[in-house]
């Protein structure tokens, strides 16, 4: 956190030259960054590389800070989410109603199930799976993430469904 200051916004020159930095290393994806900065470290004075490590870890603190206040903002933990995703799967999984979300949500809920059960530990990547499917989940219940939030199971989601229908 040494080089992190929270400062409010406003066209500074240092904006700028973000903005232009941001936008150079972004234009074209297929760049080989490894290449631009084994060049950046081999063609250029030391201090090249020591200023990209001030812009690097600055960068990488105030992306964990982001992370960490969009973490704590979920309302829904992620185990609820495995818990609810994976109950339904296993109870639903053969219904034919259903058989649309299910197919389409084919990684997603056995996944979730997989990982309330315990057999495997989640991943980012399995977090990713997780939480799309359960968007997608409220969003064919009709619900948000704040209305189920004090519910850690499936019956008691679709009871409140149910309930919030009437």
């Amino acid at each position: 956190m040494a080089y992190s200051i929270r400062r409010k916004p406003e066209n500074t020159k240092e904006i700028q030259y973000a903005n232009r930095f941001a936008k150079l290393i972004t234009e074209d994806m297929g760049l080989n960054l490894e290449a631009v900065g084994f060049h950046l470290v081999r063609n250029h004075p030391v201090i090249v590389a020591r200023r990209l490590d001030v812009i690097a870890l600055t960068a990488a603190e105030e992306y964990d800070k982001l992370m960490g206040e969009y973490l704590n903002n979920m309302s829904v933990a992620f185990s609820d989410k495995c818990g609810i995703l994976g109950q339904f799967w296993f109870e639903f999984r053969d219904d034919e109603k259903l058989k649309d979300f299910i197919v389409y949500n084919d990684i997603g809920l056995p996944l979730a199930w997989f990982i309330a059960t315990g057999v495997v530990t989640a991943n980012p990547m399995a977090e990713d799976f997780i939480d799309e499917t359960f968007n997608l989940f409220l969003a064919a219940l009709n619900v948000t993430e704040e209305e189920v939030e004090p519910f850690d199971n499936l019956e008691a989601l679709l009871s409140y469904v149910e309930a919030k229908k009437e």
